[in-house]
């Protein structure tokens, strides 16, 4: 296992990069791009009134609030795990916070510090008036490693987690987590699926169903 940067990355030899999927937030930002498009000439006709100005200033804060997470998601440095012949990289830290002049730290694994890659999913369920339920669904890439020193990871993952607290990073998004000494937990909220990942690191190592 070395810890690294995103700049120290192989420029070629990827063969397969997973990521935050860019179409739903760029849909977002055209509907409400088409929202501010709509109220302004309401909003600065002869007589338009505070409602077109009010319902203009709304789909502007909102397009500012979603236009700048979307525009880095749109860029290359929106990736969390990418594999080669030989291994994979993955980051610790957010997505959206490889604009900083620290950005998280990559964590390379050879395949043959992997002993095996599972897919996990967990449905957590609460109360949402009565009787109704409101269940969500959290995918998960657990990773078991063979005996592999995991002490530098620790240190940097709780150095990640403390920069979020702080607040010294806007993306309070942390993916990968040391769930046990052997064990890396890789939260899946992008694409391709977890399952389609699983079956392509498992090219490489068994797989855990």
């Amino acid at each position: 296992m070395n810890l690294c940067y995103p700049h120290d990355l192989p420029r070629v030899g990827i063969e397969k990069t997973y990521k935050h999927p860019v179409l739903t937030p760029l849909i977002i930002a055209i509907v409400l791009l088409a929202g501010v498009a709509a109220a302004a000439p309401q909003a600065l006709s002869p007589g338009g009134g505070w409602f077109w100005w009010f319902l203009g200033g709304l789909f502007a804060l909102a397009t500012i609030y979603v236009l700048v997470p979307t525009w880095r998601i749109l860029r290359s440095s929106n990736w969390l795990l990418k594999s080669t012949a030989n291994g994979v990289y993955i980051k610790i830290g957010s997505l959206l916070d490889a604009h900083l002049d620290d950005p998280p730290i990559v964590i390379y694994l050879d395949f043959n510090e992997i002993e095996s890659v599972g897919r996990v999913t967990q449905r957590l369920s609460w109360p949402q008036g009565k009787n109704k339920k409101e269940t969500e669904t959290f995918e998960f890439i657990d990773i078991h490693l063979k005996h592999t020193s995991t002490e530098a990871l620790e240190e940097a993952l709780i150095s990640n987690r403390y920069l979020g607290v702080m607040g010294n990073v806007p993306y309070h998004d942390f993916p990968l987590r040391l769930i046990e000494p052997d064990l890396l937990r890789v939260d899946w909220e992008i694409v391709p699926g977890a399952e389609a990942a699983v079956l392509q690191l498992g090219a490489h190592c068994a797989i855990v169903k």
